[in-house]
């Protein structure tokens, strides 16, 4: 009779344990499937603010070109228009010195837009390193 107790007593031990066991494994599968689906969301946002950041960056670099582009017409009509080569070189020293000053403004612009870009690339990955680290 002790060993019929002893027997039934094992088995509802092993069957307790199979069943935290069982537990555990859910948890860890709903687990991984939160996390999956977090790090897939984040993908995700990444990389549709990186295509938007390249767009802007684009954008940017579009709007310098043209910009230098319709200035140096411009100047070239200007140019064609000089009665002596003193007033032409008057004209192409205050032009070379007025594109000067616009490239560090344009440098800046777009400097500040591939900047602002790469804070929105990085910022969700940063935010599942932070949740990563917290748990």
């Amino acid at each position: 009779m002790a060993d019929t107790n002893k027997t039934a007593k094992v088995a509802a031990d092993k069957v307790s344990t199979d069943k935290v066991a069982a537990e555990t494994v859910a948890a860890e599968k709903v687990a991984g499937k939160k996390m999956l689906g977090t790090a897939t969301s984040v993908l995700s946002e990444t990389a549709s603010a990186y295509v938007a950041g390249v767009s802007a960056i684009t954008k940017s670099v579009f709007g310098v070109g043209q910009e230098i582009a319709q200035e140096t017409l411009e100047h070239g009509k200007s140019s064609m228009q000089a009665t002596c080569v003193r007033s032409l070189a008057e004209m192409q020293a205050g032009y070379v010195q007025h594109r000067l000053e616009s490239s560090t403004v344009h440098v800046k612009t777009v400097a500040d837009v591939a900047s602002e870009s790469f804070k929105n690339v990085y910022a969700p990955l940063f935010g599942l390193l932070k949740d990563r680290n917290a748990a």
